[in-house]
Order: structure tokens, then sequence, then C-alpha cells
């Protein structure tokens, strides 16, 4: 009796969810068409981003390059200007030794 009872248990299940599945299958592939749309929406628009973030990327670099080589060149030429200050310096020489009469006696 017990098996019975079991066996209509699970007969009432089966015909549950084959109702459930009748009822919500064909809503279901109706909502696949507008998903699909959305997921490729979104797809070309994270496409589109990563390129504007690709390319403003690049710019960025770019232009630390540029400000990179434009603070090389100025520091070159005020290195360049600080050895020429410094070349035309006045330097401290040894002092000459002048020839004294006495000295130019003894030789």
């Amino acid at each position: 009796m017990r098996f019975l009872l079991r066996l209509g248990v699970l007969a009432l299940a089966a015909v549950g969810a084959k109702a459930l599945y009748d009822q919500f299958a064909p809503k279901a592939a109706q909502l696949k068409g507008p998903a699909g749309d959305v997921l490729g929406t979104a797809k070309s628009a994270a496409l589109d981003v990563t390129q504007h973030a690709k390319d403003a990327a690049a710019e960025v670099a770019d232009d630390a390059r540029q400000k990179a080589n434009d603070v090389k060149d100025q520091t070159s030429a005020a290195a360049d200007q600080a050895q020429d200050i410094v070349s035309d310096a006045p330097t401290v020489s040894t002092p000459k030794t002048v020839a004294t009469p006495k000295a130019a006696s003894r030789a």
C-alpha cells in the first residue's frame, strides 16, 4: 500500500512538472530573442568603450613621451649653459714664480 501511495505522489509530481513546462516553455522561447538583442548591444558597447580607452591611453602615453623629451631637451640645454658659464669663469691658477734679482745673481 505504501508503494502505491509513493507511486501516486511520483505520478502527480510528473504531471505537475509537465504542466509547468507546457506553461512556461513558450514564454522562455519568446524571451530568447530580446535577450540576444540586449547581449549584442551590450557587447558592441563594451567593444566601443574598450577601443575608446585604448585610444585615450595611447594619447596619454604619447603626451608623456613628448613631455619627457621636452624635459630632457631643457635639461640638456641647462647643462650646456652651465658648462659654458663654468668654462668662461676665471680660474685660480698657481702663481708664477718671478725671478728676483737675488735669484738671478745666484745662478
